[in-house]
Order: structure tokens, then C-alpha cells, then sequence
């Protein structure tokens, strides 16, 4: 599990689930093992699959996707050096209430999504009878699964 070893890790602090069973999910049994392993978390890591978040719009769960994949990497740099010093659990805790916001999480995807846009500017195209109401599809994967693809609202609305 990820520990509260920088204040992004922190955003993690009690909101992970480790799912080890079941390893793969065919069937409505096992999907419901598995959602039930994820519990109200932000955050999942499925054995053998990989990471796994949740949020009240795609952009808020791509970004803790993509936040945790990058304090995981962090982690194990500093742990490959020697033993982290983590942030004490009532620092852990209130990282983890103020940045792990909904309305955080949303908002530190945005200059991402400014970036990648800029960057590949042939994500963002007109709307035409292949995208669905308006929206583009965005070739950002969130869970992990294959071909998945991110759907962003053009108007960018943030949570309430």
C-alpha cells in the first residue's frame, strides 16, 4: 500500500483498498466480491491487474489515477534509497480531507488536460455523428482496462 510519504501521497491516507480476491472478475459474483473489496475507497490496487479510482466525474478519477501511478513510483524510489519518513496520521489525515477533495481533484486535472490538449491538439475534435452528445473522447485510460476511453465534457463543468 501506498504510505504518507509526501503530502500528494498523503491524498491517499485511508482511502485505499488492496483486492486480492478475486483475482479476476467473469462474472456477476465475482464483480460484486470486487466492489465490495473497493468499499468507498478512492483508490484500489487489484492484484494482478493494477490501479483502480473512483470519482463524481471522470476528470477528478483520472487525476487520482494518475497521481497515485505517480506516488507509487515515488514510493518506491525513496524506498529503493532507504526507509521513507512518513507524515504523522493526523497530518496524513487532514492532507487527505483538504487535497483529496472531489473539487481538488477535478481542478488539479485541469492544467493536465490543458497540457495534453496542447500538446496533441487532434483529441479535441468537433463534435460529429460518432461523438456522443457534444462530448470528445480522450485517450486516457482510468482502471487500467484496455481501449477504455476518458469522456470529457467540452465545457469542462467542475463538481459542485
Amino acid at each position: 500500500m501506498l504510505d504518507p510519504i509526501t503530502q500528494d501521497a498523503s491524498v491517499f491516507y485511508g482511502q485505499q483498498a488492496l483486492i486480492r480476491d478475486p483475482r479476476l472478475v467473469r462474472d456477476t459474483e465475482s464483480a460484486e466480491r470486487f466492489a465490495l473489496a473497493f468499499g468507498d475507497k478512492k483508490v484500489a490496487i487489484h492484484a494482478g491487474h493494477g490501479i483502480f479510482t473512483t470519482g463524481i466525474s471522470v476528470d477528478e478519477a483520472t487525476w487520482w489515477f494518475v497521481l497515485m501511478n505517480r506516488c507509487c513510483d515515488d514510493q518506491l524510489r525513496a524506498e529503493a534509497a532507504g526507509t521513507p519518513t512518513q507524515y504523522p496520521v493526523e497530518d496524513a489525515s487532514w492532507l487527505a480531507s483538504t487535497l483529496g477533495s472531489p473539487r481538488f481533484g477535478w481542478l488539479s486535472f485541469q492544467t493536465l488536460w490543458d497540457d495534453i490538449a496542447e500538446s496533441d491538439p487532434d483529441l479535441r475534435t468537433e463534435p460529429g455523428p460518432s461523438v456522443l452528445g457534444g462530448c470528445t473522447a480522450s485517450p486516457i485510460a482510468s482502471g487500467g482496462e484496455f481501449g477504455q476511453l476518458a469522456v470529457a465534457n467540452q465545457t469542462r463543468r467542475r463538481p459542485a
